[in-house]
């Protein structure tokens, strides 16, 4: 526990918030995420009361309404309301089959699908140069 404060949840880039599972709008209000704070409300909400984080949603067998950042699936995403406007989310957790899932008007990517991507020009590309540089 000694470096637990290096750690952090959430990365806010200009428009892209990066989080593991996504923010939803219901855990962001039960634990009142403010929106133009997020990064910094999120991550210390994480350093001060980390349980928050083991909230697990009941698609994936827990009892909150939707999972935390940690935990959020996607179906969480996709059936309860947005939870900002205001930016891209760019998550992984849900392991899709091949691509990735771009949902309600490109506001949430889920890029779990075992291919690299590159934050270029304010867009989410796909890296295709696997070349190795010693």
């Amino acid at each position: 526990m000694e470096y637990f404060y290096l750690f952090r949840i959430a990365l806010r880039l200009n428009r892209f918030l990066f989080t593991h599972a996504g923010v939803t709008k219901w855990w962001a209000d039960k634990y009142k995420i403010n929106e133009p704070y997020v990064e910094r409300d999120i991550n210390h909400l994480f350093q001060t009361n980390p349980k928050v984080f083991n909230d697990v949603g009941m698609v994936r067998g827990g009892w909150s309404k939707t999972g935390s950042p940690v935990w959020a699936d996607i179906s969480e995403h996709e059936s309860f309301p947005l939870f900002s406007m205001n930016y891209i989310q760019i998550f992984g957790h849900s392991q899709q089959t091949k691509e990735s899932f771009i949902c309600k008007d490109g506001k949430l990517i889920c890029l779990d699908c075992r291919k690299l991507f590159v934050l270029e020009d304010e867009k989410v590309n796909e890296y295709k140069d696997l070349a190795i540089v010693p």
